[in-house]
């Protein structure tokens, strides 16, 4: 059986493209040791992978850093808590319910009101490269221009971005590890309850000060008697931040 290198190795995140060429011509349903997860590389295939009821989302009993007996249980308690409740590893009908919420949320209203925000932003990252400056267009502009806007949306506020950067940053690092490491899955615990208690602060300020924000929308769904809790708010918001 011929071996393909990991889609982890660092070969292959520098330029991915041909091993994702091979693989679509040789083994388009292809099994990958490092991650231990299968990897569908036609569109037919992922397409109906994604249609097909019998394929969960769920891969939080599958993470390296969360189930490990190495990982403390109070570790995993913390870690599990969160992530359960990110649409990313919900199936129906949880997803569908809180992707309608989200949905509700995400209303052409909502966008409407960033629209001058947004413009400024974007003045303010292309602003080094005019007149006669230079920028990186993907690390000075696309890599932080949704980030920024999220942020926004959610009110995060422009001195706190860093705060959310390392948060996020520990979360990416247990979430993409290979590696189990129980100080990595202790980090990412740490940043996930700082992160929720940076939020509540946002969501308990919402709820006496109304604004034209998402969370002030998905508050309003929550209160015309949609099923969304505060722990589902909290964790999704830290999904929105993070990813």
């Amino acid at each position: 059986m011929e071996r393909y290198p990991s889609l982890l190795d660092r070969a292959t995140i520098a330029n991915p493209y041909p091993l994702y060429h091979r693989l679509r011509e040789e083994d388009p349903v292809h099994w990958d040791d490092e991650l231990q997860t299968w990897v569908l590389t036609r569109y037919e295939d992922i397409e109906a992978a994604l249609h097909d009821p019998s394929l969960s989302s769920n891969r939080v009993d599958t993470l390296r850093n969360v189930n490990s007996p190495e990982v403390s249980e109070a570790t995993q308690q913390t870690l599990k808590a969160t992530l359960s409740m990110w649409t990313l590893f919900l199936d129906p009908p949880h997803h569908t319910r809180l992707r309608s919420l989200a949905n509700k949320a995400f209303t052409p209203r909502v966008i409407e009101n960033l629209r001058k925000q947004i413009e400024d932003i974007v003045g303010e990252l292309l602003t080094p490269a005019s007149p006669g400056g230079s920028l990186d267009v993907i690390r000075d502009f696309a890599y932080p221009l949704p980030a920024i806007v999220i942020a926004e949306m959610l009110g995060v506020r422009r001195e706190d971005r860093e705060l959310v950067k390392r948060w996020s940053d520990a979360l990416a690092v247990l979430l993409g590890s290979t590696v189990c490491e129980p100080s990595i899955a202790e980090n990412g615990a740490r940043s996930i309850l700082e992160f929720r208690s940076y939020l509540r602060e946002l969501v308990d300020d919402r709820r006496r000060r109304p604004q034209q924000d998402l969370i002030t929308a998905a508050l309003k769904a929550e209160d015309q008697g949609s099923l969304l809790s505060q722990d589902e708010l909290l964790a999704n918001c830290v999904l929105l931040l993070f990813a």
